[in-house]
């Protein structure tokens, strides 16, 4: 079923400021003294909400300044700065898309309300959305209690969407979108899987633009292999989960049915022809192409 609500995030989904908060976190700590500096993957590990939950990891003492003296200067930092950000690059194209198909859009962010109306409206976003949902303050402690509140005034309304998803790129949209009662799995599918496989993307072409298709292929190959046994392997090592059972399809897990026929699908096209023919063709790429249009496609349907 085709999705009613998109709740997007802002910060670092639609809006690309991750590299200007990781420097504002680096500038507010050499500011107050400490020595530690952060690079993008550290940030990523200690980023969460609440904000002030999220200082004391990356290191500040508040019995030397407090929490609202250091998100004071944070924050006007960030602002005078945050103008030259720029959207996602895929942001304008699936914003156009949903509203084509008539899908309401919604934007769901612990941003203080003032500052996202600005920067949503400064980009020329702004008609893509029914309506920016903020904090009243600079503070970000949660959107979970906002967004609850939008939910709770759709169903006074009577208008209460058929199937709302949410897509963010944090483990607070995970549990902001579990708290709200929508799919996470959107977080994952494909915004957040494309931003973490861009570098390869990247890699693989400027390599076959140069005649390197061995690094192309070895960087494909060994960036795959990498996350489905090293990062796979480690992850459940230290903390085990159970398969969600939200997506069905035929009433069976859709993981069963979709996933990995799609993996094993996916395979046996780049492997079988390979090694009977020696190489890759244009073919091959476009049904791979075809494979993962129509795979998104199913995703967002469910």
């Amino acid at each position: 079923m085709k999705p009613s609500l998109v709740l997007w995030d802002w910060n670092g989904t639609l809006l690309d400021d991750v590299a200007l908060c990781v420097d504002a976190l680096n500038r507010l700590l050499r500011i107050y003294h400490y020595p530690q500096q952060y690079s993008l993957a550290q940030y990523r590990e200690i980023f969460g909400f609440p904000i002030e939950d999220y200082y004391i990891r990356a290191g500040f003492d508040f019995s030397k300044n407090s929490y609202k003296e250091l998100a004071d200067d944070y924050m006007q930092d960030y602002l005078a700065r945050a103008g030259a950000c720029p959207l996602a690059k895929s942001a304008v194209p699936a914003l156009s898309l949903l509203k084509d198909a008539g899908v309401q859009q919604v934007i769901l962010s612990a941003s203080n309300l003032p500052v996202l109306e600005q920067q949503v409206t400064e980009r020329g976003v702004r008609p893509y959305f029914d309506r920016l949902l903020g904090l009243d303050n600079i503070y970000a402690r949660s959107k979970v209690e906002v967004g609850l509140a939008y939910l709770t005034e759709l169903k006074q309304r009577g208008a209460v969407p058929a199937q709302a998803i949410m897509i963010g790129d944090s483990v607070h949209d995970f549990e902001v979108a579990q708290a709200l009662g929508v799919p996470e799995s959107v977080i994952a599918l494909p915004f957040v899987a494309l931003g973490t496989s861009l570098p390869e993307l990247v890699t693989a072409i400027t390599s076959l633009v140069k005649g390197c298709s061995d690094l192309s292929l070895g960087n494909v190959v060994g960036a795959n292999v990498f996350n489905l046994v090293l990062v796979s392997g480690v992850s459940v090592t230290l903390a085990p989960f159970t398969i969600p059972q939200s997506s069905t399809l035929f009433g069976v897990n859709s993981s069963l049915v979709l996933d990995l026929p799609v993996m094993l699908a996916v395979m046996l096209i780049m492997t079988v022809p390979a090694l009977v023919k020696g190489k890759m063709n244009r073919a091959q790429g476009i049904i791979l192409l075809a494979i993962y249009a129509v795979f998104c496609a199913i995703q967002f349907t469910m």
